[in-house]
């Protein structure tokens, strides 16, 4: 393969991760990821893109997703606020001079999270909805483990936490507030002080977005200290990717049996395990699925094109079925053997059983 194209297989790569990072994670790793591409060796190695007008775009819209537009004068923009904010802010300890752009998903899932939550407040089921869950799939580990911290501390301490590990460096750390469950919910602050036990808490302080064998452990560990089995916060939230395969997400979602189901990262694999584990519980409750796909955008792209070349697959294997040659009648009893043996055949073909077929010299 030539140089060329090797150069041009590598920009393809580029912008398609580009593409997926803008969809996927959050303003503070996509500013990190297209800063580290800036450099003077990435663009001798680019083809020429990097240095063309729109990848500047790139590069500035990236820049003030995280520390905001820049007026004439070269500062940025700060956002107007009142006294009240303000003396907040100072009490709080922090001096933000930028405001992070929020992920349009991280709003819509807390949104979907709150409506699961009061579908089973409000749900006649009583104690048969005691242990719902709500499950929800991501297409990575790493977008996984960021979906779990934002449930479990919030989206502020997760946006500082992410500025201080990519950015605080060069433009200075943010202090870090002791931030969790109780902030971003505090409606469930006073019932979660009330019989506080010896059970495990993280360091959080919550624990109500956990994985299998965290629940296990904890529930366990309850009925060990208060000799009583505490029944869970419901519903409960988990979090879980899929990228290990189809079949351990049939799997999963057997063991699980969650009420209410979010497609983080929409994909038809995952849709196809939800419509399977639907068909073999024909009698239990109906899942509620949440899609969660950014409206004429490549993410929602990628998923019509999957969808699209699953039906073209399954209509070319039909029109496949339906030419497909028969055995005829005549080539068909050519094959066909009857119930004799092989052994009589031979034995009546030849006189007799005991017929002699072979003669010894000299008789």
């Amino acid at each position: 393969m030539q140089m060329n194209s090797q150069y041009l297989i590598s920009c393809f790569r580029t912008l398609r991760t580009i593409l997926t990072y803008l969809t996927q994670y959050d303003c503070i790793t996509f500013h990190t990821f297209v800063s580290a591409l800036a450099t003077t060796e990435n663009a001798s190695r680019s083809g020429g893109w990097m240095l063309r007008d729109a990848a500047e775009v790139l590069f500035l819209s990236a820049r003030e997703r995280v520390f905001g537009k820049k007026e004439e004068g070269g500062q940025s923009k700060k956002p107007k606020m009142n006294d009240k904010e303000e003396e907040e802010r100072r009490g709080q300890g922090r001096h933000l001079e930028m405001r992070f752009e929020s992920s349009p998903k991280w709003k819509a899932l807390l949104e979907v999270v709150e409506e699961a939550r009061e579908a089973v407040r409000t749900s006649p089921a009583g104690p048969a909805m005691l242990t719902e869950k709500i499950l929800v799939l991501t297409s990575d580990e790493r977008t996984a483990n960021q979906v779990q911290e934002l449930l479990e501390r919030g989206e502020e301490a997760l946006m500082v936490r992410l500025y201080n590990r990519f950015l605080g460096e060069r433009h200075g750390h943010i202090p870090e507030a002791d931030s969790g469950t109780d902030s971003a919910h505090p409606e469930r602050k006073e019932a979660k002080n009330k019989g506080k036990g010896k059970g495990k808490r993280s360091e959080a302080g919550t624990a109500t977005t956990l994985t299998l064998t965290q629940m296990r452990g904890d529930e366990k560990d309850e009925e060990d200290s208060s000799g009583a089995l505490s029944i869970p916060e419901s519903p409960q939230v988990l979090v879980q990717s899929t990228h290990h395969g189809d079949f351990q997400l049939s799997r999963l979602v057997n063991e699980l049996r969650p009420r209410f189901v979010v497609l983080y990262d929409a994909e038809v694999s995952a849709v196809r395990a939800l419509e399977a584990y639907q068909a073999r519980n024909p009698d239990g409750l109906r899942l509620r699925v949440y899609f969660l796909t950014f409206d004429r955008s490549t993410e929602e792209q990628a998923y019509l094109t999957a969808l699209r070349r699953e039906k073209e697959a399954f209509e070319h294997l039909a029109e496949e079925r339906r030419t497909m040659a028969a055995p005829g009648e005549e080539e068909s009893s050519d094959l066909l053997r009857g119930s004799d043996r092989a052994s009589d055949a031979i034995v009546g073909a030849g006189g007799g059983a005991n017929q002699v077929t072979r003669k010894g010299g000299g008789v």
